[in-house]
């Protein structure tokens, strides 16, 4: 299905939004209390991959055709790429809080 300039966009959306959505029904006491870790690591996360992301744009590793996308960038990287990265990351830093919690609070990994 090609709806034109949003298509990547709508793609991202469609398949993301309804899991996050889900856990957080699902599980809002334990992502409510680990907000801020959840929200900082993934944003840590997608930062860092748009960042790496940038450069492989411009080294042209990969591309991203104009037809599918808004058009829209920030520091060479297609919104879409961005949103990807952040949703990604969410997805997985939800996961994990929501994966490894206990009934007395989040089991901390031993480093």
């Amino acid at each position: 299905m090609n709806v034109g300039h949003g298509t990547y966009l709508l793609w991202l959306l469609g398949a993301a939004t309804p899991i996050v959505v889900l856990q957080w029904l699902a599980f809002r006491a334990v992502l409510a209390r680990e907000a801020r870790a959840v929200f900082g690591a993934a944003l840590a996360v997608g930062v860092y991959l748009s960042f790496a992301d940038g450069f492989a744009i411009r080294d042209r590793v990969w591309e991203f055709s104009p037809e599918l996308t808004t058009g829209l960038r920030a520091f060479g990287v297609p919104i879409e790429e961005i949103l990807f990265f952040l949703l990604t990351a969410l997805l997985v830093t939800q996961s994990m809080a929501i994966f490894t919690r206990r009934e007395n609070g989040l089991r901390r990994p031993q480093l």
